[in-house]
């Protein structure tokens, strides 16, 4: 059971680093865009 428990936490915390990583990648996408519309 504690080893469950400790498996759905690391598969929560690994989406939850893959996600943020997913916006952190849109955000550059974003600022890259807003750079090339600039110049």
């Amino acid at each position: 059971m504690r080893d469950r428990i400790f498996i759905d936490t690391n598969i929560f915390v690994y989406s939850a680093i893959k996600s943020r990583n997913k916006l952190d990648e849109i955000k550059h996408i974003q600022a890259h865009n807003l750079l090339i519309i600039l110049l």
